[in-house]
């Protein structure tokens, strides 16, 4: 099976879905490639992601962590006043079997087994989408570069955090002239940067899905318009809210006691 893992991939592209409703670009359908790995190397991969998942991850870290969602990571910045996000492009491809090797050689595993690791989750010298390894692994191999960015920007009192390629900082001074250290950090550890989407806020930015405006959190205005006639939005839309009434209770509760 180690010898010929091609044949246990099906490739497909899937409709992007967000909330149970199609994503659109340009009035067409956007898709999504992936490489679905069959049952039996799915149920492999599995214990592997269950092996990994004991290997703690920093607290920056909120994609395909335990305990946390992108409402949690939004919340992340809340009460701050200047905002930058970065995404990075083709996340899983960009990630190699070179890397992941590596990674598991640093866990310390031995180069043998590392490499029968490797082979079992890596596909076409890549991250699959699609694989259950494949999210926390990639968690694994950026927390390199992550743990940079994260330095610098805690000298700089900035909130960095991390859900899978969304990379979001924000602080209550505006830090915009730090911009170009934090791209060559990402740049430094072969990462790939979606220009397009670099995106320098003030007062009130989308995070992952959810808007964060000082120190509350609302689903957007088309996510509420489609909530009206969808029973899956309209259910994500009262689980921010209930987030945001759990803010409120806290920051009232903090000014009791003050």
């Amino acid at each position: 099976m180690i010898g010929d893992l091609g044949k246990y991939y099906t490739s497909l592209a899937k409709a992007k879905k967000k909330h149970g409703v199609y994503q659109f670009k340009d009035n067409i359908i956007k898709y999504r490639c992936l490489d679905m790995p069959n049952y039996y190397l799915k149920k492999i991969q599995s214990r592997i992601h269950r092996l990994l998942s004991n290997i703690p991850m920093p607290s920056y870290m909120h994609g395909s962590v335990n305990n946390s969602n992108n409402i949690i990571h939004a919340i992340q910045h809340t009460n701050h006043k200047y905002f930058l996000k970065i995404d990075l492009k083709d996340f899983f491809p960009k990630i190699s079997n070179t890397q992941v090797f590596n990674l598991f050689l640093e866990n310390n595993f031995s180069v043998s087994v590392s490499s029968c690791l490797t082979k079992l989750t890596t596909y076409n010298h890549a991250l699959p989408q699609g694989a259950p390894t494949s999210p926390l692994l990639s968690n694994m191999v950026f927390r390199k570069t992550a743990d940079k960015l994260h330095l610098l920007a805690l000298k700089n009192e900035i909130t960095f955090t991390t859900y899978f390629d969304d990379l979001i900082f924000s602080s209550n001074n505006s830090f915009e002239n730090l911009i170009s250290q934090f791209l060559d950090i990402i740049r430094q550890g072969y990462f790939h940067i979606s220009h397009k989407k670099i995106k320098y806020r003030k007062d009130l930015c989308e995070i992952t899905g959810v808007i964060v405006c000082k120190n509350s959190i609302y689903a957007p205005y088309k996510v509420r318009q489609r909530a009206k006639s969808n029973k899956y939005v309209f259910a994500y839309v009262r689980q921010i809210e209930r987030y945001n009434a759990a803010l409120i209770n806290k920051m009232n509760g903090a000014m009791s006691e003050g």
